[in-house]
């Protein structure tokens, strides 16, 4: 088990690394792309409740996928991290930018106390 953990953080590294020398016009023109294939795939397009991520650094921009994903109608669930407990929760962002606040990563987090918990069960696409 701890070579798949030290393999995924090899993986993150080598990708991080990889994007941080990408030129920010090359980054933002594969950005767009990898949104364009979200939004023609079907299994998206068809799924109500998305599970989706704010970036890092160093990761695929994600904020026009969350406000693009709200224009579909989707139910954007975003995780919520507690390192204390070593726990995530799901919750449910209805407005991008009244409903995060930097979490302890120092990444967009939702505001646990205007949103709601969402079930693994209820997600539609990750």
């Amino acid at each position: 088990m701890e070579e798949i953990g030290a393999a995924k953080i090899q993986i993150r590294d080598d990708i991080s690394q990889i994007i941080s020398a990408m030129p920010e016009n090359e980054r933002a023109e594969k950005t767009r792309t990898i949104e364009n294939r979200l939004f023609e795939f079907a299994n998206f397009l068809e799924a109500k409740f998305a599970l989706l991520y704010v970036n890092s650094d160093n990761e695929v921009q994600t904020e026009n996928i969350i406000k693009r994903s709200y224009q579909y109608n989707k139910i954007v669930v975003l995780p919520s991290f507690d390192p204390e407990k070593f726990e995530m929760s799901l919750m449910k962002v209805d407005h991008f930018a009244k409903n995060l606040v930097p979490g302890p990563r120092n990444v967009l987090e939702p505001v646990a106390t205007r949103c709601k918990a969402v079930p693994m069960e209820r997600i539609d696409i990750a």
